[in-house]
């Protein structure tokens, strides 16, 4: 402006109190940085609660190792189906576990002394569970000559097979497992 007193520019001045210039934006920065804190806490409470979500399963699968370290094998572990790893890896500890117990079981029907049938029964009986097989036969090989020793199904028409050579043996067996 050049209009003014003696030919000076006129200049106005208006005065305002600070708080009544900055309430409105004091009251939206206290809004805001309450609203900020609320959501970071949120934040926090939701992902402590995810991680114990997530670990959880984790705390369990280190235990039972622990658990199996420690030659306990008759111990098992029961995951949460909702993650299907942690699930997976929970049925093959599992798996790991009883074929563990069942060579330890295995060790100890061979050192135990007592009737060989019986022994042989019992033998046939871990090495299915092992195989996680129904039925099956145990043969002993000298040689070339296999001797029926315990079977459990049906009955096999023979207790004695005569091989010619160790390759029809091996064919027999792989057979026999399934391999």
């Amino acid at each position: 402006c050049t209009a003014g007193y003696y030919g000076n520019p006129l200049r106005i001045m208006v005065a305002i109190p600070r708080d009544e210039l900055l309430f409105r934006t004091n009251q939206k920065l206290r809004e805001q940085t309450i609203l900020s804190s609320l959501i970071f806490i949120a934040f926090i409470l939701a992902s402590l609660v995810l991680v114990g979500w997530i670990f959880e399963p984790l705390r369990r699968v280190s235990q039972h190792l622990l658990k199996i370290s420690q030659f306990d094998f008759a111990a098992r572990i029961d995951l949460d189906k909702s993650f299907t790893e942690m699930s997976e890896l929970g049925a093959s500890l599992n798996r790991m576990s009883r074929s563990l117990h069942s060579f330890q079981e295995l060790i100890r029907v061979l050192n135990q002394p007592g009737d060989e049938a019986k022994t042989f029964e019992d033998l046939l009986h871990l090495i299915l569970r092992i195989l996680e097989k129904k039925e099956g036969q145990l043969y002993l090989r000298t040689g070339n000559n296999l001797k029926l020793v315990a079977w459990r199904g049906k009955e096999p028409l023979q207790n004695s097979v005569a091989l010619q050579n160790k390759h029809a043996i091996d064919q027999n067996v792989a057979e026999i497992l399934g391999i």
